[in-house]
C-alpha cells in the first residue's frame, strides 16, 4: 500500500497514511516528468549579451546607469585585471545589453559618442 501525496510505502493491513491524512493506494500513478530545462540558461543569456560602448570602467558604470535609467537592463564587463584588482578602475570595459536592445541602446548613446 503506498500514499498517493508522499508516496510512502506502508505494511500489509494499513489503509491510511497518518502524515498526510490520505487513504492508501494499491499501486502509484507514474511520476511526471520534469520540464526539461535548457543546458545552461546563465550561459545562454550572456551569450546572446552584444557590446554596445567601451570606456574606462567607471565611465562605463555611468554609461550602463543611464542606460537602465531608461529601462534598458546593461552590464559591464571589464578587461585586463579590473575584475580582480580594485585599482582597475581605468581598464577599457565593454558595456553590454541584450541583441533585442542594441538599437534602442545605440540611440540612447548616440549623444555620448
Amino acid at each position: 500500500m503506498f500514499c498517493p501525496n508522499c508516496r510512502s510505502e506502508y505494511r500489509a493491513g494499513f489503509t491510511h497514511c497518518p502524515d498526510c491524512d490520505l487513504d492508501l493506494v494499491d499501486e502509484l500513478a507514474p511520476e511526471a516528468e520534469p520540464e526539461p530545462r535548457p543546458a545552461n540558461d546563465e550561459v545562454t543569456f550572456f551569450a546572446s549579451l552584444v557590446s554596445v560602448y567601451r570606456a574606462p570602467r567607471m565611465q562605463a558604470e555611468i554609461i550602463r546607469s543611464v542606460l537602465a535609467g531608461s529601462g534598458i537592463q546593461a552590464f559591464v564587463r571589464g578587461s585586463g585585471m579590473s575584475g580582480v584588482y580594485p585599482g582597475g578602475v581605468l581598464d577599457d570595459s565593454a558595456v553590454m545589453v541584450r541583441k533585442e536592445e542594441e538599437e534602442a541602446a545605440r540611440a540612447l548613446l548616440a549623444d555620448y559618442a
